[in-house]
């Protein structure tokens, strides 16, 4: 019996959410229980912190060949290469565990991490590309959104697993045994599952523009696209400032009597509650396709709940405010990731530039930032493990950041991108025949 066109794409977006997942499990292995974590490695917070760094960094080389393979192979291909490569590098952070010596631990799971955060751009990367090619222009900013919050729901996912599953420091390795065989078996659904997607698909209706085929000349036109940068410095400021604060939670809040499942519990929230908006985002942006609108709404939002989180994480007895706090920065930074997506990819698509590029040069951007933050950060811890300057840093970062999406005009929202898209569509029709 045939298998229905649409459960079979649905099928794919679900693939690729559950691949995201993974991501941000292995990269949050170690921090929601950062102290069992620096007993484990023998070591300081530093170490834990570093391991991040490390698989953050890792993100940069994976960008580019996975822009070479997204957009010369296909996204079937690059997630297949991903998983595969997801899978050996938790075997190594597994393995790390049944050795003695701190130092051999260490540099096994700085392996292990640098492999999995080398797979991680097969699938971030991937999001845009897929909705572009399995649904129609007015029906991807929810698919889109659909594959991409797996990632933050891996986050979340990692702050409820790890601290009821890591007691001591002798529990890292169950966890790790864990996930090792999760992603042995993710990786062969998506050997067996992952599919092209068929000539004649929904997408056949599509805008058919000329993508540049050189990478050299992807990456450059991308780099000279104003309106690229003043969407992308915006979004990879926002997907950076909310991962650091993500992963640094547990780290800010401790030192006020906070405990792990607190810090869990807001890590949840602020989470799931980004995951609800990503839909309720992607659907207004899909109907009214007036993106550009909705995101210098929420940005703005996303600034108050930053104020708000300043001002009361510093008292005890704050749990209620701290959830609400996040949830506000949840709803209006995860919801708008989807849509931040969209739009960039539309901007970039009329210049003939490949998602595969666009969406390596804004993760691999806001990777960097995280990183460059992370040693910021770091370096404002007090001798008594506090971090009381990091929620204002946070604040002014972000403040500075969300300035280029104000300048983004709204002449150039999504429902005019959709006319020159289709102008551009019937120049190239035209010039076939």
């Amino acid at each position: 019996m045939k298998v229905p066109l649409g459960v079979v794409k649905w099928s794919q977006v679900l693939i690729l959410f559950l691949l995201n997942v993974s991501c941000n499990l292995i990269w949050l292995a170690y921090a929601p229980v950062a102290d069992a974590s620096a007993a484990y490695f023998n070591g300081s917070l530093s170490v834990v912190n570093w391991l991040n760094n490390v698989y953050v960094l890792m993100f940069l080389p994976g960008s580019v060949v996975s822009a070479l393979v997204l957009d010369r192979s296909g996204v079937r291909r690059a997630i297949q290469l991903g998983s595969i490569l997801q899978c050996v590098g938790v075997a190594f952070c597994f393995g790390a565990a049944f050795v003695q010596n701190s130092t051999a631990r260490i540099g096994l799971t700085v392996v292990g991490q640098a492999i999995t955060g080398f797979a991680q751009p097969f699938f971030l990367d991937a999001c845009p590309k897929q909705a572009y090619d399995w649904f129609p222009v007015d029906q991807r900013a929810v698919p889109t959104a659909c594959s991409t919050i797996g990632s933050p729901v891996g986050s979340a996912v990692a702050f409820l697993i790890v601290p009821a599953v890591v007691q001591s420091q002798g529990d890292i390795q169950t966890l790790l045994l864990y996930y090792t065989c999760l992603l042995a078996g993710l990786m062969i659904i998506t050997l067996v599952v992952a599919r092209e997607p068929p000539p004649q698909a929904e997408s056949a209706l599509k805008e058919e523009v000329r993508i540049e085929t050189s990478l050299r000349k992807s990456y450059s036109k991308c780099l000279g696209t104003k309106l690229f940068w003043l969407l992308s410095v915006t979004a990879a400021g926002g997907i950076s400032l909310f991962s650091d604060f993500t992963s640094y939670l547990n780290q800010i809040m401790s030192p006020y009597g906070y405990t792990s499942d607190d810090t869990g519990t807001m890590g949840a929230v602020l989470v799931f509650s980004g995951v609800i908006a990503t839909f309720v985002f992607g659907y207004l942006a899909d109907r009214t396709r007036r993106h550009a609108v909705i995101l210098k709404v929420n940005v703005l939002m996303v600034f108050v709940g930053y104020v708000f989180f300043s001002i009361i994480f510093n008292k005890p007895g704050n749990f209620v405010l701290a959830v609400v706090a996040c949830a506000i920065i949840g709803i209006f930074s995860v919801g708008s990731l989807p849509v931040f997506l969209d739009i960039i990819v539309a901007v970039t698509r009329q210049h003939g530039i490949g998602e595969g590029v666009s969406m390596s040069l804004l993760w691999g951007s806001s990777q960097v930032l995280i990183v460059i933050m992370n040693v910021i950060w770091d370096r404002t811890r007090n001798p008594d493990q506090s971090y009381p300057a990091v929620p204002w840093i946070v604040l002014g970062t972000w403040a500075a950041c969300l300035i280029p999406l104000q300048f983004y005009p709204l002449s150039q929202d999504m429902i005019h991108l959709d006319a020159r898209l289709k102008e551009l569509s019937g120049d190239h029709e035209g010039a076939k025949h």
